[in-house]
């Protein structure tokens, strides 16, 4: 159990001279609420030594570190207080409120039982050692000291705690944002820290979601072109003071309504806003909220602001599919030149508005029939073309158009879906077996005209019993299975 009320800060170096660099590194990790201590911080790293009567990994022979991966169950302790503190698995440890003077340590477990003295201590310094250990003997063979600085350190949470931390590792703290008792709060103006490391003072924060997601950069969810559009905008007092005027802004003028203009330090509130997704392709709008405060020391403005994203898709999709497959890649079904071809232009609203003056065409002047020309919301259709094999590869394209119109806004969508079949001549010789790759990605087995074989094989078509084409290590089966 750690006693010490303070943070860990790891030293993972071996020497002294890398000890210090260490120590000036990183912010350190939170393990208690923040409470100003009034000692020393003796912190460091142990090595072992191993030799003819290893315990663990330790002896009384010539310096070697420690043989053993960890030192759990080691534990340092200041003789004569209650400051105490398990030594990590890399074998560092670090004790804070430290009383001044001769500093006794004690290490206990993992077959250690072994004390060691560090003199003239005092209460505003941060010690950095490192402790050579045996069986029965700490030795310090490196002992460095530097001005202990406390800072409120910056949990990512909004939340703060007090750290001790050595003089050396304060310009970094403080470039994560970490600042002294008293001191302004980084990045909230007017604002400093109690002697708990509160934020006191004026503060403001939003937070703007889309369809209830958060969508703070793009491309947010998928909104189809006549659906409604909500945003909402969390807005919180996260300061000390009560905020007044609280007014909510958006900078592409949808109106957002708040049930209230007042905020007590801690309180928060939801505003609202609607509108229709209009134009396919990214949108992107900003929320601010800002808010009075006023108090004996002065007065004055908080504000904050947040981004979201949504992107307009088409209302309606479209499915084409050839002979019953949905052929989008070439080559497609292998179809005897002259045979009846059908297409299939599956339609789905996938909006929440209805869709009117359904139509679909195709690029090859394919004459398309639908049985109706609108679709309520979630609703699907099917229309059908028809022909005859023509000898090659053969591609064509299937476009839906219909209107839409939702809450005084209208418009055109448009969707498209390709297709493919290669055409055969009956008479084209020898039958060759292929695992043809179908638009769903699954093989089948079919037979095709030895002439066309090179064109199902570029397509990505193969052979049974051969490799499955860009899929190393993996082969057809003769049902044209993959293992």
């Amino acid at each position: 159990m750690t006693l010490s009320g303070r943070y860990k800060l790891p030293i993972l170096c071996s020497g002294l001279a890398l000890i210090v660099a260490a120590c000036g590194g990183s912010p350190t990790e939170p393990s208690s609420p923040s409470s100003r201590a009034t000692g020393a911080v003796v912190a460091g790293v142990v090595s072992g030594s191993s030799g003819s009567t290893a315990t663990a990994g330790l002896s009384t022979s010539a310096y070697r570190p420690k043989a053993t991966s960890s030192w759990s169950g080691l534990t340092v302790r200041v003789s004569g207080t209650n400051r105490s503190a398990l030594v990590g698995d890399s074998g560092s440890f670090e004790i804070a409120d430290v009383p001044p003077g001769i500093v006794k340590l004690q290490f206990t477990g993992e077959g250690v039982n072994a004390t060691t003295e560090v003199a003239d201590v005092s209460a505003d310094q941060f010690v950095q050692l490192e402790v050579q250990l045996s069986a029965s003997t700490a030795l310090i063979v490196g002992d460095a000291r530097t001005r202990k600085v406390s800072l409120c350190h910056a949990e990512g949470t909004g939340e703060y705690h007090l750290i001790d931390i050595s003089e050396s590792a304060e310009a970094t703290h403080r470039g994560h944002g970490d600042a002294e008792i008293g001191e302004a709060v980084p990045g909230r103006p007017g604002t400093t820290f109690d002697s708990n490391c509160r934020p006191v003072g004026p503060a403001i924060d939003i937070e703007k979601l889309t369809n209830n997601e958060d969508a703070d950069v793009a491309p947010g969810p998928r909104i189809p072109l006549g659906n409604t559009v909500t945003w909402s905008y969390v807005v919180k007092n996260i300061g000390t003071v009560n905020l007044t005027a609280v007014n909510v802004v958006d900078d592409r003028g949808v109106v957002v309504s708040c049930a209230q203009t007042a905020l007590s330090a801690g309180a928060s509130m939801t505003c609202t806003g609607t509108g229709i997704a209009t134009a396919l392709g990214p949108y992107q709008n900003l929320g601010t909220a800002t808010a009075q405060w006023s108090t004996s020391a002065g007065s004055g403005t908080v504000t904050d602001s947040d981004p979201s994203h949504y992107l307009g898709v088409s209302p309606i999709t479209i499915e084409k599919l050839t002979n019953g497959e949905e052929a989008d890649t070439a080559p497609g079904p292998s179809i005897a030149v002259g045979s009846p071809v059908t297409w299939e232009y599956r339609l789905t609203n996938i909006s929440t508005s209805p869709l009117t003056s359904v139509s679909v065409s195709d690029d090859r002047g394919v004459a398309v029939s639908c049985s109706q020309t609108s679709l309520g919301p979630g609703a699907t259709m099917t229309c059908t073309g028809s022909g005859q094999a023509v000898l090659g590869q053969y591609s064509n394209i299937g476009t839906v158009t219909a209107n839409w119109s939702a809450g005084g806004f209208s418009g055109t969508a448009t969707a498209s879906d390709p297709s493919h079949y290669l055409g055969v001549s009956e008479d084209e010789g020898p039958k060759v077996s292929l695992c043809h790759r179908t638009g769903a990605g699954f093989y089948v087995l079919i037979s095709v005209g030895a002439a066309a074989e090179p064109a199902h094989l570029a397509h990505g078509d193969g052979r049974p019993g051969q490799a499955v084409p860009g899929s190393p290590g993996r082969s057809f089966s003769s049902g044209c299975s993959v293992q």
